[in-house]
């Protein structure tokens, strides 16, 4: 049996275990060639400098390098073991 490979790079932008998922107040509006998706309660902190929404969600604490903590969630919210 062949082990599994683990991946030696983890995404910047990855939910991990703890993390809770951007809330469900989504919205589109706009004519069907023009959509935009909005936040119901949004303000100007959940858009970049290039106008890109950003999704909400929890963050992790840090370790002492700086690193995000928490075992990265891949597809399907199945997370690889830590190791």
């Amino acid at each position: 049996m062949t082990p599994k490979a683990t991946p030696s790079r983890v995404p910047f932008i990855i939910q991990r275990r703890g993390e809770e998922a951007a809330p469900a107040n989504l919205f589109m509006t706009g004519a069907p060639s023009r959509r935009r998706l909005h936040y119901r309660d949004e303000d100007p902190r959940d858009r970049d400098l290039h106008g890109v929404l950003w999704a909400r969600c929890s963050f992790n604490p840090v370790d002492s390098r700086k690193q995000p903590t928490g075992t990265p969630e891949w597809k399907m919210g199945v997370a690889l073991p830590e190791g």
